[in-house]
C-alpha cells in the first residue's frame, strides 16, 4: 500500500491543509509545534477510529486534535492498494460509532461497503489497531526486556515464536482455552455453562410436564365455567320471569283495585239515590229502626187490647203489680235495643279499633326488627361493597397485566431468536477455527512453517468465535418478572376479595331483604295509622252515643272499654235474660200472654170503659207511631204508606249503606296492602300502557324458586373463584417444545465445544514446542542480517534463547543487550522491529503496509544515522516509508541515500512547504 495524499479539512491546528507523499521513502521535516505529530495522529485515525485514551492526559486522539476553529474534525486520505486508487472520506464524531466514513474506489468509480463497526485498517491490512502499531508504526527506540522501554515488543516476539501470531500468547491461549473449557464444565463437574444448560434442559422438561398437567386441570376448569355459564344464564332467565311476574302481579293488583273502585263508585251511586247525606244515614237507620220498633210495639199493644177487650177475663191485678210489670217490660225493650245497637254498630267499631291498633303494633315491631337487622349488617354490607370494588379493580388490572405480559413475551421471543442467530454465527466461526487449526496442524507436519501459520489462523478464528460467543449476553426478562409478580399479587387480591365476599354474602342478603321489608312495612304502617285514626274517631263517636243510651235506663251495666268488648256482649245477654225471666214470671203468675194483656186485664177488672179508652189510646198510639214512621220516609221514592213499606225502604237503605261501607273498606284494605294511592283515572291510564300477560301461579312461582335454590345462591362468586384458578402457563407446549429442542441443540453444541476445547488444548500443547523451534531461527537470521547493515558488519549474529532476551555475538561470544552500548542496543531494536514487520506481512498481500517512523534516530550519531537511513532506504521496495523528524541534520543524510525530503512549513497557505 502507498499513501498518496492527506487533506486535513479541519483537524487540530490544520484547516484546509493538503500534503502529498512519495510512493517510496521520504523524510518529513519540521520544527516543533509545526504539526508532525498531528499528521501522524490523522493517519492513525483515518485507518483506525477507535484509538483508546492517552495515558498521560486521559484523552482520546479525536479529543486531543479537536479543530482549533471549533468546526467538526474532517478530512480525506488517498492511497493505492493492489493497483487500485482509494479515497477515505471521514467526518469525526464524538466516538467511533458516530463517525461518518466513506471508502471510494476511484479506479472503478464505486463505493466500498465496510461491515458494521469495521475499521478501514482492518479491511485493508487484516490487522486491528494494536497489530498495526506493532508492525507499521515505530515511534520510539528502546531496550528489549521486561524492565526496558518496549515490553510490548518483547511480548510480541514471544507470541510470534510460540503461536505465529503477534497478538496471541501461547500461555494466554492455553489459559483461555482452559478457562473456556472449565466455563463449560468446572473441575468438580458441578458448575459450568454445559452443566447449567443440562440443568436448564431438565427444568424445561419438568416445566413441560407440569404445563401438560396444568392444561389438563385448566380444561376441567373451562368445562366447569361452561356449566356455570349455563346455570347463570338459566338463573338470569328465571329471575327475569320472576321480575316479569312481579310486574304482572302489580298490574293485577292495580286491576283489582280499579275493579274495587268501580264497584265502590257503583255502590256509592246506589246509596246516593236515597234522599239524605251519606254522613246522616247511620243515625237515620238507628232512628228509623227505633221508630219502627215503637210502631210494632204499638200495633202489638193494640192487638193485645183488642183481644182482651173481646175476651172475658177476670184477672186481679193491682196498680203496683202493673207498674212493676211495665217497668220490667220497658227495661227489656231498652236492653234489647241497646243490644242491637251494640252488636250492629258499637262492637264492630271496637273490633276494628283493636284490629287496626294491633296491626300498627305488629308493623312497628316488624319495622324495629328490620331496622335492627339493617344496623347489624350495615358494617358487613359496607365491607362487602369495598371488597367488590377491589375485585373489579383487580380484575381490570389483571387483564391489563396479561396484555403487557403478552407483549413482553413476544419481545423476549424475538430477542432470543436474535441471540440464537448470533450464537449460531459464533458457533460456525468456532467450528471453522477448529477445522482450520486441525488442517494447519496436519500441514505443519507435512510442509512445516506454512502449516503452522494456517493452524495459528484457525486458532485465532476459534478464539474469536469462543470469546465473542461468551460475550453474547443472555436475554433479560425485560420486566416480565416484575409484571408476573404484580399479576400474582392482583390474583391474590381477587382470590381474597372473592373469599371475603362469599363469607359476607349471607349478611348482605339479609341486609337487602331487611331494607326491602322496611320500605314495604313503612308504606303499610302509614296506611294502618290512617285506618286507626278513622277507627278511633268512629269509636269515640260510638262511645258518646252509648253513654247517652245508658243514661236513659236504670239497669247497671259494666263499664264499656275497647279491650272488654266480649264482656259487654255477655253482660247484655245476661241482663236481658234476667229481666225477661222476671217479666215472664210475673206474666205467668197472672196467666196472661204479654204485658199488654196484663195491663188490659188490669183495666178490665176496673171497668169496661177504661178498657175501651185504653183500646182507643192504643189505637191512636199505633196510628201515630205508624204516621211517624211513614213521615220519616216521606222523601223516599217510592214513598211508603205503611209500616211494612217503610220497613222495606229501611231495609233497602241499610243494605245499600252496608254495601257502600264494605266497598270503601275493601278499597282501603287493598290500598293499605299494596301501597297504591292512584285514583281511578290514573289506574286506567297506567293499565292501558302496560303489557298484557298472565301472572304466575303459586305453584309456578314455587317451582321457579325451587329451581333457583337448586342452582345455588353464589354462582357469580363460584365463577370468579374458578376463573381466578385458571392460570396462564409461562410458556405454551409448542414454545416449550421449541425451547427444549433449542436447549437440546445447545447442550449438544456445548458438549461438542467442550470436546473440541479439550482436544485443542491437548493438540496446542503438543505443537507449542515445535512452533518455538521453527520461528526463532527465521527471526534470528533476519535480525542478524539487518543488524549487520546497521552496524557496518560489526555485528551480524544474534540469538533469541528460550527466555527471548536478545543476545548479540561479539568476539565469538553471545552477550546480552545490557552489556552493549546504548547505540548498539537501539540498532538491534530497530533491526528487530523491521524484521517483525516484514515477517508479519500477510502472505496473501503482494505489498506491505506503509511504515510510519516517528523520529526514531534522535539518539543516533551521524554515522549510525547514515547507516540507519541507508538500511531503511533498502526497505522501500516492501514498504512506503514516511519518516517524521524535527532534527534538520538528518535531511541531507536522507537525501544522500535516496529519501525525498519535505518540509512542513507555514500553515496559512494550506499546503506543505
Amino acid at each position: 500500500m502507498r499513501i498518496n495524499e492527506l487533506h486535513l479539512q479541519d483537524f487540530g491546528m490544520f484547516h484546509d491543509y493538503t500534503i502529498s507523499f512519495d510512493p517510496q521513502a521520504q523524510l518529513i521535516y519540521g520544527d516543533n509545534e509545526q504539526g508532525k505529530t498531528t499528521l501522524m495522529g490523522f493517519i492513525m485515525l483515518m485507518f483506525y477510529g477507535d484509538q483508546g485514551r492517552n495515558s498521560k492526559f486521559n484523552l482520546t486522539l479525536r479529543k486531543k486534535y479537536m479543530p482549533w476553529n471549533g468546526n467538526k474534525s474532517a478530512g480525506t486520505m488517498t492511497f493505492i492498494s493492489g493497483g487500485i486508487t482509494y479515497r477515505v472520506e471521514k467526518e469525526f464524531g464524538g466516538t467511533q460509532r458516530k463517525d461518518r466514513v466513506r471508502v471510494l474506489n476511484l479506479t472503478e468509480d464505486k463505493e466500498v461497503k465496510l461491515l458494521d463497526q469495521e475499521e478501514v485498517g482492518q479491511y485493508f491490512f487484516h490487522l486491528d489497531r494494536d497489530g498495526f502499531e506493532k508492525t507499521g508504526f515505530i515511534s520510539t527506540v528502546g531496550a528489549f526486556d521486561g524492565d526496558g522501554k518496549d515490553q510490548v515488543t518483547a511480548q510480541l516476539v514471544q507470541n510470534l515464536a510460540q503461536t505465529g501470531d503477534e497478538d496471541v500468547s501461547s500461555e494466554v491461549v492455553v489459559k483461555r482455552l482452559d478457562d473456556a473449557r472449565f466455563s463449560l464444565v468446572s473441575r468438580n463437574q458441578k458448575n459450568g455453562r454445559l452443566v447449567d444448560a443440562q440443568a436448564q434442559l431438565t427444568n424445561l422438561q419438568d416445566e413441560q410436564q407440569a404445563t401438560k398437567e396444568l392444561l389438563t386441570e385448566q380444561n376441567q376448569h373451562v368445562d366447569d365455567l361452561k356449566t356455570l355459564a349455563k346455570k347463570r344464564q338459566k338463573r338470569d332467565q328465571l329471575k327475569e320471569q320472576l321480575s316479569k311476574d312481579v310486574e304482572l302481579r302489580k298490574m293485577d293488583q292495580r286491576q283489582q283495585l280499579l275493579n274495587a273502585l268501580v264497584e265502590s263508585k257503583h255502590k256509592h251511586q246506589t246509596l246516593s239515590q236515597f234522599p239524605m247525606a251519606p254522613n246522616d244515614i247511620s243515625d237515620f237507620i238507628q232512628k228509623a229502626g227505633n221508630k219502627v220498633s215503637a210502631a210494632r210495639d204499638a200495633r202489638a199493644e193494640l192487638k193485645g187490647l183488642s183481644a182482651n177487650t173481646e175476651s172475658q177475663q177476670h184477672i186481679l191485678i193491682n196498680q203496683e203489680e202493673l207498674a212493676a210489670v211495665k217497668q220490667q217490660d220497658k227495661m227489656l225493650k231498652t236492653l234489647s235495643n241497646l243490644q242491637q245497637s251494640y252488636s250492629t254498630l258499637i262492637k264492630p267499631l271496637g273490633e276494628k279499633y283493636n284490629q287496626t291498633q294491633q296491626h300498627i303494633i305488629d308493623l312497628s315491631d316488624q319495622l324495629a326488627a328490620q331496622k335492627q337487622t339493617i344496623e347489624a349488617t350495615k358494617a358487613d354490607t359496607d365491607q362487602y361493597n369495598q371488597w367488590h370494588d377491589k375485585l373489579e379493580q383487580a380484575y381490570q388490572s389483571e387483564q391489563a397485566l396479561k396484555v403487557q405480559l403478552g407483549v413482553l413475551a413476544e419481545q423476549t421471543k424475538a430477542a432470543e431468536e436474535a441471540r440464537s442467530g448470533r450464537q449460531r454465527s459464533m458457533k460456525n466461526a468456532t467450528i471453522a477455527g477448529v477445522v482450520i487449526a486441525v488442517i494447519g496442524l496436519i500441514l505443519s507436519v507435512v510442509i512445516g512453517v506454512a502449516g503452522i501459520g494456517v493452524a495459528a489462523v484457525g486458532a485465532a478464528v476459534l478464539i474469536y468465535g469462543i470469546v465473542n460467543r461468551s460475550r453474547i449476553a443472555p436475554v433479560g426478562d425485560n420486566g416480565q418478572s416484575a409484571l408476573t409478580d404484580q399479576l400474582t399479587q392482583t390474583q391474590n387480591v381477587e382470590r381474597e376479595a372473592t373469599e371475603k365476599m362469599a363469607a359476607l354474602q349471607p349478611k348482605v342478603d339479609a341486609h337487602g331483604q331487611a331494607e326491602n321489608a322496611v320500605q314495604s312495612v313503612t308504606v303499610e304502617l302509614r296506611s294502618a295509622q290512617q285506618n286507626f285514626a278513622e277507627a278511633d274517631q268512629a269509636w269515640q263517636k260510638a262511645m258518646a252515643n252509648w253513654q247517652n243510651q245508658l243514661s236513659t235506663m236504670a239497669y247497671q251495666l259494666p263499664e264499656l272499654t275497647v279491650t272488654r268488648l266480649g264482656e259487654m256482649d255477655d253482660a247484655l245477654k245476661q241482663a236481658i235474660k234476667q229481666v225477661r225471666d222476671i217479666l215472664t214470671a210475673k206474666l205467668a203468675e197472672k196467666k196472661v200472654a204479654d204485658v199488654a194483656a196484663y195491663e188490659v186485664a188490669f183495666q178490665t177488672q176496673n171497668a169496661q170503659e177504661k178498657r175501651l179508652a185504653a183500646h182507643d189510646r192504643a189505637k191512636h198510639a199505633a196510628q201515630d207511631a205508624e204516621n211517624t214512621v211513614v213521615a220519616l220516609f216521606k222523601d223516599f221514592v217510592p214513598k211508603p204508606t205503611t209500616i211494612a213499606e217503610s220497613e222495606q225502604s229501611l231495609s233497602r237503605l241499610k243494605t245499600a249503606w252496608e254495601d257502600d261501607q264494605e266497598a270503601q273498606r275493601k278499597v282501603a284494605h287493598m290500598r293499605a296492602a299494596n301501597g297504591i294511592q292512584d285514583d281511578q283515572a290514573q289506574l286506567e291510564d297506567s293499565l292501558a300502557q302496560q303489557e298484557t300477560g298472565t301472572p304466575l301461579t303459586d305453584n309456578e312461582r314455587r317451582d321457579i324458586h325451587d329451581q333457583l335454590t337448586s342452582l345455588g345462591q353464589h354462582l357469580d362468586e363460584h365463577w370468579y373463584t374458578i376463573q381466578n384458578q385458571i392460570k396462564t402457563p409461562d410458556h405454551s407446549i409448542d414454545e416449550l417444545q421449541g425451547m427444549i429442542a433449542e436447549q437440546t441443540e445447545n447442550v449438544k453444541r456445548l458438549q461438542m465445544r467442550h470436546t473440541a476445547l479439550t482436544t485443542a488444548v491437548r493438540m496446542l500443547n503438543e505443537t507449542l514446542g515445535e512452533r518455538r523451534q521453527n520461528f526463532a531461527p527465521k527471526l534470528r537470521d533476519m535480525v542478524g542480517k539487518y543488524l549487520s547493515v546497521l552496524t557496518s558488519q560489526r555485528y551480524d549474529t544474534v540469538m533469541i534463547p528460550e527466555t527471548y532476551a536478545l543476545e548479540v555475538q561479539s568476539d565469538g561470544a553471545y552477550r546480552e543487550y545490557r552489556y552493549l552500548s546504548s547505540g548498539t542496543v537501539d540498532q538491534a531494536y530497530l533491526a528487530l522491529r523491521v524484521a517483525i514487520a516484514n515477517l508479519l506481512k500477510p502472505q496473501d498481500q503482494e505489498e506491505a503496509m506503509p511504515m510510519i517512523l516517528d523520529d526514531i534516530l534522535r539518539e543516533y550519531d551521524e554515522t549510525r544515522a547514515q547507516n540507519a537511513l541507508r538500511f531503511l532506504g533498502q526497505q522501500d521496495d516492501q514498504h512506503q516509508l514516511i519518516f517524521f523528524t524535527c532534527h534538520k541534520h538528518l535531511c541531507p543524510l536522507a537525501e544522500k541515500v535516496g529519501f525525498k525530503v519535505k518540509t512542513v512549513g507555514s500553515l496559512s497557505n494550506g499546503v506543505e512547504g
